[in-house]
């Protein structure tokens, strides 16, 4: 009796635990997908790059959805930020 009672809730913990799981990944890839990126980051990529118009940093928003998208897919793994290469460090 107490057996199968243990078995029971053992059951239903590991079931909540993938359902919540489950929730908070379909929460977090609506957070990436709607996320609206702040005015000033397309300012300042705009001056950064004054040859850029604004459906050029729409795109750039894009892409990083695109680039963060598998971290939200991802199960214990983050996905790393690219370092700036020594050309667009002004270092060449």
């Amino acid at each position: 009796m107490k057996f199968a009672a243990l078995a029971i809730i053992a059951t239903l913990l590991v079931l909540l635990t993938l359902l919540w799981r489950r929730w908070r990944r379909s929460v977090r890839a609506d957070y990436i997908r709607t996320y609206t990126f702040p005015p000033a980051l397309y300012e300042k990529l705009r001056k950064r790059r004054p040859e850029l118009a604004l459906k050029d940093c729409q795109l750039v928003g894009r892409a990083l959805r695109q680039f963060f998208w598998p971290t939200c897919k991802a199960v214990a793994v983050t996905c790393p930020c690219p370092l700036k290469s020594p050309t667009t460090c002004g270092m060449s």
